[in-house]
C-alpha cells in the first residue's frame, strides 16, 4: 500500500528541484559580485624631509609600515643591489657619506616601492663642552696651550684679551629677546637652540684670524651650519643707539641698509675654495614685506665650498663711520654645524 503522503512530498521536492538550482546559482553569482578586490599596497614611513641624518656608528632600525600587506614579497635595495628580502632592515652608520635604500613591496594586486637615503654626518653641536646654563667662556680657563674650544675635530680659537677685547669664538649658554638699556652681549637673538649651547663669533680686524678648522688636516665637505644674530646686534640693527648708530632703515624707513656675512672655504693647503654670503639684515628692497632681519635660527648651504679644511668669516655692513669702520656690532652666532663626507 503507497502512503500517498510520501508520494506528494516526493512529486513536490522533483518540482522544487530545478528553482532550487535557480536560486542557489543567483545567490552564489551574487556573493561574487559582492566580493571586493584587495587593492594594491602602499608602503608607509615616517621620515625626514632628505631622509635620516646618523653620527658614526649609529643604528637605525628601517621598519616600513605596508598597507594591504597580504601574500606580499619584500626587496632591500642597497645602491641599487639586492640587499635582502625581509620586511625591515638595520643600518649601522660605519664612515662618512650618503647611501640611498629601496624598499620594494608586491602582492598579487600590485606593488610600491619607497627610497630611503640614511646620510652619515659629523654633528657639531656643542653638547660634549661643559657649560653652566645661561652662562659663557671666553676661554680664559681653557688648559695650557689650548688654541681654543674643540668639538669633534674642530677647533674654535679664542683671544681672551678682556672684556670689551675679546676676538674669536665664546662658548654660549644665553638666549635673550629683552630690549635693555645694555643690551646682553653674549646672548643670542633666537630660540633655545637643541643643545643650549653655541658659539659667539667676534670679528677681529683680521678675519682670517678666527677661522675654524679640522685639526687633523683633512679636507671635508661641510653640509650646512645654522647663525642667528646676536641679541646685541640684532637690537642695535633694530633700535640704533644712543651714541649715534641709527637704526636700519633711518628715520625714513627707506635707507637699504644690509647687515652680510661672507664664508670663504680654504683647503690645508691654503687654496680658497669659493665663498657663500648670507645676509643677517637686508633692507635693499624697496618693498617692506621684503626687508628682513633675521630674529631666529636659519640653515646656510655650505656644500658649494666643496672640499675644505677652514672656514673664515667676515662680517660687513652698510652702517659705518666717516673712516669707513663698521658700527653695527660684530657678532653673530654659530651652531649645528654638519660635515657630510
Amino acid at each position: 500500500m503507497v502512503d500517498t503522503n510520501a508520494l506528494s512530498l516526493l512529486q513536490l521536492i522533483k518540482r522544487l528541484i530545478p528553482g532550487l538550482l535557480v536560486a542557489m546559482l543567483v545567490f552564489a553569482t551574487g556573493c561574487e559580485a559582492d566580493k571586493k578586490e584587495i587593492p594594491s599596497p602602499g608602503i608607509y614611513l615616517k621620515m625626514p624631509d632628505g631622509g635620516f641624518e646618523l653620527e658614526v656608528n649609529d643604528t637605525l632600525i628601517i621598519t616600513p609600515k605596508i598597507t594591504y600587506d597580504y601574500q606580499s614579497t619584500y626587496q632591500w635595495y642597497l645602491n641599487g643591489e639586492l640587499l635582502t628580502q625581509e620586511p625591515a632592515i638595520v643600518h649601522v652608520s660605519k664612515v662618512l657619506g650618503k647611501e640611498t635604500y629601496s624598499f620594494v613591496v608586491e602582492t598579487p594586486s600590485g606593488k610600491d616601492s619607497l627610497v630611503i637615503p640614511v646620510s652619515t654626518i659629523l654633528r657639531i653641536d656643542f653638547k660634549e663642552l661643559e657649560l653652566a646654563n645661561n652662562s659663557y667662556n671666553r676661554g680664559e680657563n681653557l688648559p695650557g696651550g689650548s688654541i681654543g674650544f674643540i668639538s669633534k675635530g674642530l677647533v674654535f680659537p679664542v683671544n681672551p684679551f678682556g672684556e670689551s677685547e675679546w676676538t674669536g669664538f665664546t662658548l654660549s649658554s644665553r638666549f635673550s629677546q629683552t630690549t635693555t638699556a645694555q643690551p646682553d652681549l653674549y646672548s643670542a637673538y633666537a630660540t633655545r637652540s637643541t643643545s643650549g649651547k653655541f658659539m659667539l663669533y667676534s670679528q677681529p680686524l683680521s678675519p682670517y684670524a678666527a677661522s675654524v678648522y679640522l685639526e687633523n688636516g683633512q679636507n671635508r665637505v661641510f653640509g650646512s651650519m645654522s647663525v642667528a644674530n646676536s641679541t646685541l646686534t640684532y637690537l642695535v640693527m633694530r633700535h640704533g643707539t644712543e651714541s649715534g648708530i641709527r637704526r636700519f632703515g633711518g628715520t625714513s624707513n627707506n635707507e637699504p641698509d644690509w647687515f652680510r656675512l661672507t664664508i670663504e672655504g680654504y683647503t690645508n693647503d691654503g687654496v680658497n675654495t669659493g665663498k657663500v654670503e648670507y645676509y643677517l639684515a637686508d633692507f635693499r628692497s624697496a618693498n617692506n614685506r621684503l626687508r628682513t632681519m633675521l630674529a631666529n635660527w636659519a640653515t646656510i648651504d655650505l656644500t658649494p665650498l666643496g672640499e675644505i679644511n677652514r672656514l673664515s668669516f667676515t662680517l660687513n655692513s652698510s652702517i659705518k663711520n666717516e673712516e669707513g669702520q663698521m658700527l653695527t656690532p660684530p657678532f653673530f652666532c654659530i651652531d649645528n654645524i654638519k660635515i657630510i663626507r
